[in-house]
């Protein structure tokens, strides 16, 4: 299955992206350390320089108990506008 790359421009929805992103992981039957570790590899541009700028890195792609550790939650605030959420 294939997963379209996230700029973190603006132009894309980051709720679908996660959402299609875990379609995948579901399909290609990736445990939650193989989704922390490929997730980074689909950001590009903005969205992998805020990756990368991240200190202390992940140690969950979702973690609800601790989402200031959780990738998906990180990333959702992260890249989820205002705007993005009205639609």
């Amino acid at each position: 299955m294939k997963i379209n790359f996230f700029t973190g421009d603006g132009t894309q929805d980051p709720v679908e992206w996660l959402e299609e992103f875990e379609r995948a992981a579901i399909a290609n039957n990736w445990t939650a350390a193989r989704q922390l570790a490929l997730a980074p590899a689909y950001l590009k541009e903005i969205a992998s320089a805020w990756f990368q700028g991240l200190n202390p890195a992940f140690n969950a792609f979702k973690d609800g108990a601790h989402q200031d550790q959780s990738f998906y939650h990180l990333f959702k605030t992260q890249f989820s506008t205002t705007k993005q959420k009205i639609k």
